[in-house]
């Protein structure tokens, strides 16, 4: 791996782990937490990463469950937000993403309160 030492001061793969472990939703943050667990910035994101792919999977499950109980217009309504959800969730991981990968040390609301109790 490449240790050259970067304006942000962060190592190349620190970032690259911070970024996987948000466009790679929980697979990629305990793949992160995995490899580098000593690692701050790392941990930091993977953490905050886990809890929102929690989140995210919880109403997921949740709409789809409701679309396919509930009647047919009801239905229909949690089934496209399912899919709002879903295609914002990628939106917001891939943003979250680039900004761990500029180094920066952000914290979202309610997910971070979370996130920093484990």
């Amino acid at each position: 791996m490449n240790y050259s030492y970067y304006r942000w001061g962060y190592y190349e793969d620190s970032r690259l782990f911070a970024f996987l472990s948000w466009v790679l939703f929980i697979i990629g943050a305990i793949i992160a937490l995995l490899i580098r667990p000593y690692d701050r910035y790392v941990v930091f994101h993977a953490k905050q990463s886990i809890v929102f792919s929690l989140i995210v999977l919880i109403l997921h499950v949740l709409l789809s469950s409701l679309s396919y109980l509930g009647f047919f217009i009801f239905g229909w309504i949690f089934w496209i937000l399912d899919r709002l959800l879903i295609v914002g969730s990628i939106a917001f991981a891939i943003v979250c993403g680039i900004r761990a990968w500029e180094g920066e040390w952000f914290r979202i609301p309610l997910i971070y309160d979370f996130a920093r109790q484990f």
